[in-house]
């Protein structure tokens, strides 16, 4: 028998902590390439805050941190939607509408950066002309960061919020994934106590965090132990971003996110054109900010839309005039300021065919959704809606994007996000795309611009 003692277990735990989450980063093209192959037809849930009237003046794509969903940026999209943006939320793999899909429920970033590069081009498509930008917080920030660097060609801009993956307390939990990834690395475990009172010290926002039926903060060792090592890549890709405008954010009093590694983060970006921002806030900055100080959140949002309009007009971000101009200026009178220009991009080859066969007689409008995606009941009352008052006027077609014959549709159609909402005229060309939850209002906007379009 060796005269060498036993390591403790603590030691043990240590050492498989460390050596699990040293594991090396897959290239980020191989990365993608592999998820391209992987999955399924079925696009992204995505949530949207559109104003009816104008033309946006940009698109900002959201992706929420880890345990949250894309609810998380209702109040934030409300409010930026009032400025003229278009913003939309989706669900990152494994949280929110996704718990519902079967073979989807789990936490998966290769299929998870597919499915933004989807939503993107989903959201060119629907606002043809205006320039789109992607937002994440957290784990959302680190996605946006690694898309970013993959597909530059796809924005105008990227906001990054807390990316860091360096933590507070990070020793601690890097023990307990190591111990359950030795009793069962599959097992689910609760994070949520430890996670959220990191997050924030407000009862109201924990309280509501937790009881959020589409909020997940029980996940297996081995999704923790995939989204750390997807985290220790941010260093990597950050170098890749050599000309795209990054602006990154970081709270002051963070206990999660350790702000001088967010900082070291954003001098490691290659990109000059970067700007870095330090506000008064916890951990989330622009998600669940309907329970943070109203004058902040407000400053907060305002922060973001200065940041997007310099870089669609060209502005100084530090003219002190062009500032106090915007913060003064209510969001009818900035829509004026965008072009009215619209160009449709036109259907794939592969969806002519069916598209003419929808709209043979006169215009159509075709819904894209699956059963367990939130939203889907309200794109179906939309549809009924549409059929009391529109029905002899319009063909309408509901298409479950879930169902074998489904997919093949909608994949001819390459729908990026659901729900998606095609509008066509008369004969089958496109007359325009609604991407995500949509109100009755710009709906009907819609329907009725294709009606218009069909009387040509």
């Amino acid at each position: 028998m060796s005269g060498h003692k036993k390591l403790p277990t603590i030691i043990k735990l240590s050492l498989l902590a460390s050596c699990l989450l040293a594991q090396p980063i897959i290239d980020a093209n191989t990365l993608v390439a592999s998820a391209t192959e992987q999955t399924a037809a079925v696009a992204p849930p995505c949530k949207t805050w559109i104003k009816p009237l104008g033309k946006p003046l940009a698109a900002l794509v959201c992706v929420h941190g880890l345990g949250l969903n894309s609810s998380a940026y209702e109040d934030f999209g409300l409010r930026a939607s009032r400025q003229g943006i278009a913003v939309y939320a989706l669900d990152v793999r494994g949280f929110g509408s996704w718990i519902k899909s079967k073979g989807a429920e789990n936490v998966n970033f290769d299929d998870c950066l597919n499915d933004v590069k989807l939503t993107l081009e989903a959201v060119r498509k629907s606002n043809p002309n205006v320039p789109v930008f992607l937002l994440g917080e957290s784990m959302g920030g680190a996605i946006a960061l690694r898309v970013a660097s993959l597909y530059p060609e796809l924005l105008n801009g990227v906001i990054s919020s807390v990316p860091a993956g360096e933590r507070f307390q990070q020793g601690k939990t890097d023990l307990q994934v190591a111990a359950h990834f030795l009793t069962g690395p599959r097992r689910k475990f609760n994070i949520g106590k430890t996670i959220v009172n990191q997050v924030t010290q407000n009862e109201d926002l924990k309280n509501e965090w937790t009881s959020d039926p589409l909020a997940r903060l029980d996940l297996s060792a081995k999704e923790l132990l995939q989204f750390q090592v997807f985290m220790n890549g941010n260093h990597d890709c950050v170098k890749k971003l050599v000309k795209l405008p990054v602006l990154m954010v970081q709270g002051n009093n963070d206990r999660l996110v350790k702000p001088d590694e967010s900082f070291d983060l954003f001098r490691q970006i290659a990109s000059p054109d970067k700007v870095f921002l330090a506000v008064p806030s916890e951990h989330l900055i622009f998600e669940q900010s309907q329970s943070q100080d109203p004058w902040q959140r407000e400053q907060n949002m305002r922060m973001v839309a200065i940041w997007m309009l310099t870089k669609v007009f060209g502005h100084d971000l530090h003219n002190a005039d062009i500032m106090a101009s915007f913060m003064r200026t209510p969001a009818p009178a900035l829509t004026q300021v965008a072009s009215q220009t619209k160009a449709v991009e036109a259907l794939p080859k592969e969806a002519a065919a069916e598209a003419a066969s929808f709209a043979k007689d006169k215009p159509a409008v075709i819904l894209f959704y699956t059963k367990w995606c939130e939203g889907a009941d309200h794109a179906a009352k939309l549809m009924e809606e549409a059929k009391g008052q529109w029905g002899n006027r319009v063909n309408l077609v509901t298409i479950d994007s879930d169902s074998k014959e489904g997919k093949e549709t909608a994949k001819r159609f390459a729908v990026g996000a659901i729900p998606s909402i095609y509008f066509l005229k008369t004969g089958g060309d496109l007359s325009s795309v609604m991407v995500g939850q949509a109100e009755f209002p710009n709906f009907i906007k819609q329907l009725a611009q294709a009606i218009i379009d069909s009387d040509k």
